[in-house]
């Protein structure tokens, strides 16, 4: 009789752990949808970073430090990338990001669009 209190004993503990951590990830995953970025967010964050007239040392940097994978568009002279995030948007929703040089190779325009892709 014993071991069964034991064993019981040790299954509540068991469920009352399982309960907490489920708890915590969803408090994190869920909570206020601090990781969900939207066009506004990103578009505020890389004007406070980028401005018309940088160099594309520092607009890779910025992209870099930000970790927003992008490319470079030489026919149209502009960086672009796609941010998605799938957990906060089941809508096929992205961010597109085009930063535009000039002659000089350096940026002469910023656009923030949201757009609508495939999975």
């Amino acid at each position: 009789m014993k071991r069964n209190n034991e064993e019981l004993l040790g299954v509540r503990r068991l469920k009352r752990l399982v309960v907490l951590v489920l708890c915590c990830f969803m408090n994190l995953s869920c909570g206020t949808g601090g990781g969900c970025l939207d066009k506004d967010s990103i578009e505020k964050m890389l004007l406070k970073k980028i401005r018309v007239g940088d160099t594309r040392v520092k607009i890779e940097s910025v992209l870099n430090s930000e970790g927003i994978g992008f490319s470079y568009d030489r026919f149209r002279d502009r960086y672009q990338a796609t941010i998605r995030n799938e957990e906060c948007d089941k809508q096929y929703k992205a961010i597109s990001v085009y930063l535009y040089l000039d002659k000089t190779e350096k940026l002469s325009k910023l656009e923030v669009l949201e757009t609508f892709t495939m999975p």
